[in-house]
């Protein structure tokens, strides 16, 4: 099974950007997508940007993991412990949502 991560571009250089994905880890990752700009919400595999996220994507994304993050703890898939540390980096990276407004067009 293949992960993707997900976070936000906080800056370019040539073939490379530096992510926040959240849980204070920042990583600088390659490029592997076109018109990529600052602010963008990105899915990160094996060090590279593999998509471009818009923001009603990146909003339902983190949805779709909290709920089932949540239903995993219920059903006793996951210990409390790491539904705690998901919901924190779920909190963290909605935050990115408010902090960064899209450039009117």
């Amino acid at each position: 099974m293949c992960l993707g991560v997900y976070g936000r571009v906080l800056s370019l250089r040539e073939d490379a950007a530096m992510v926040d994905l959240g849980g204070g880890v920042v990583k600088e990752v390659m490029i592997g997508v076109e018109e990529l700009e600052p602010g963008d919400y990105v899915v990160v595999h094996a060090g590279i940007i593999v998509s471009k996220l818009s923001r009603g994507e990146f909003l339902h994304v983190l949805a779709n993991i909290k709920e089932s993050a949540e239903s995993l703890q219920a059903s006793g898939g996951i210990p409390r412990e790491s539904l705690d540390e998901i919901l924190r980096r779920v909190e963290y990276l909605s935050s990115l949502l408010e902090t960064h407004q899209p450039a009117k067009t």
